[in-house]
Formats: structure tokens, C-alpha cells, sequence
């Protein structure tokens, strides 16, 4: 099984080290490393090129290929990820593509943990942690437990009204096939997530499941596009949900 890790870039250079490092440690290294550059003005591309070339013999190019994807202007994370989307399914037969956030890290069995629940009809989410920017624990997320999909929908349902989601999407792991048509929302600069999941769970009604071991560091900082966008949420969520409801006919989300 091929992975393809799709890293979106920008203005990263105090954390990308600790991303790229998560993944040369992992136990099972991906197959192909994409880093998307979102028009960064700071030293990002440097950092990776100067931490690749330190670190050459972990990614040798016919086993974990490493892709620099530059871009002079500043598009969004939705563009950034398509990019990458787009990159990985022109790799050779790769099977699986997920995404991390280019201040969040890996655990080291993260691929491997994925690798052995995983399928080609199902997405995978894990459970995470919360770190300061020193990398210090501020708590532990388990995701709920549902005895049927059905739960899961609704669970699903229940936070989007409350304009939450318990999928942190740095913990996904996508078949490969089903991102093909199901890329992100290149309209949205915040909250494309929640519109992507709506759209997957609700409208395609694509199976998810979980593990819940500690896969992911996830960071809290003040410079994350999720401190930022405060009171802006609720009215671009509201668009979400009437998206929503135009595609499944109905009133599912009151507006």
C-alpha cells in the first residue's frame, strides 16, 4: 500500500522541521512526501530544503520521495490541499493520501497504526493531543464512540449546529480513489473542513472510522487560521449548511 502525505505550507518555518521530523521517524515512512507552498514570505521552502539535505539518506527518492511545490501568491488552504491532492494521485498507484497541517506532528506509528484498519471504502480519523508552541501537552481527545453510522451522522450533524467538529482533519487518512472527486471547496479561506465532511458524511454518505490511540500532535498558537477566525465561524458555517441543504434537497441545517 502506497501513502502519500500532503503537508500545506505557509509561513511555517518555526514548526515545518518538527512536521518533516515526525515523518522521517515514523516506523512506516510514507511513499511520497508533498509539501505545497501557500506563497510563503518567510524562510519556509529553506527550512525543507536545508532539513532534506541534512537528512538525505532517511529520503531516498525511491522510497520516500520528497515534492516541493512553490507558488508565488497566497491562494488558501482549500487550493493548497487540492494541489496536493492532485500531485499524489498522479504518483504511481498510491492508495492512500492524508493530510497534516505543517505545525502538527506526527506519532511514529501513525502510518503503520493507519495502515492496519485501513480500507479502500472507509476515511480514518485518530484520536490527538494538544500542544503549546514549546510542544508542551495542553489536553487529550478521544473522539466519541458510535454504535452505528447512523450515530455518527448525527453526532456529525449535532456539531456542525454547534459549529464544532470532533474530526481533526490533521489525524485523517483518505483512500486515495475517493478524493478524486471529492476535493475541498476552493471558495472557502477558513472553515473547509467542516464543509468537506458535511459533504462526505451527509450528501456522499462515505464511511468513517477510528482508532482511538494518540496519533497526532496537534498545535495551539495564536497564529493558527483556527484562533483566528473567531466570531466568523458562525456566518461562514451558515453558508456551509445552506450549501448543504441545496445538495440533499431538503432543510437538514435550519438557517
Amino acid at each position: 500500500m502506497k501513502v502519500a502525505v500532503v503537508i500545506p505550507m505557509y509561513n511555517a518555518e518555526k514548526w515545518i522541521e518538527s512536521c518533516l521530523e515526525s515523518l522521517r521517524t515514523q516506523t512506516r515512512k510514507p511513499d511520497k512526501i508533498i509539501i505545497v507552498d501557500d506563497g510563503s514570505t518567510d524562510k519556509s521552502i529553506e527550512v525543507v530544503e536545508h532539513y532534506i539535505l541534512n537528512h538525505n539518506n532517511d529520503f531516498p527518492p525511491d522510497e520516500c520521495d520528497v515534492l516541493i511545490e512553490p507558488s508565488e501568491k497566497n491562494e488558501g488552504i482549500a487550493v493548497t490541499r487540492n494541489k496536493g491532492i492532485k500531485i499524489a494521485l498522479e504518483y504511481n498507484e498510491v492508495d492512500y493520501i492524508c493530510f497534516l497541517s505543517s505545525d502538527d506532528r506526527y506519532e511514529p506509528t501513525y502510518i503503520e497504526d493507519m495502515l492496519k484498519i485501513a480500507d479502500s471504502e472507509t476515511i480514518l480519523y485518530s484520536a490527538y493531543s494538544g500542544i503549546d508552541e514549546n510542544g508542551k501537552l495542553m489536553y487529550n481527545f478521544v473522539p466519541p464512540k458510535f454504535e452505528c453510522y447512523d450515530d455518527f451522522i448525527l453526532a456529525v450533524y449535532a456539531s456542525a449546529i454547534r459549529n464544532t467538529m470532533f474530526i481533526n482533519y490533521s489525524t485523517t487518512f483518505f483512500p486515495a480513489k475517493l478524493l478524486k472527486e471529492n476535493t475541498f471547496n476552493e471558495s472557502m479561506g477558513m472553515c473547509e473542513d467542516l464543509d468537506h465532511l458535511l459533504r462526505l458524511s451527509l450528501v456522499k454518505r462515505i464511511k468513517f472510522n477510528y482508532t482511538e490511540k494518540l496519533l497526532v500532535k496537534y498545535m495551539v498558537h495564536s497564529g493558527s487560521t483556527t484562533s483566528q477566525r473567531g466570531t466568523d465561524i458562525a456566518k461562514i458555517n451558515k453558508e456551509t449548511f445552506i450549501r448543504i441543504n441545496n445538495l440533499m434537497g431538503a432543510d437538514i441545517f435550519e438557517i
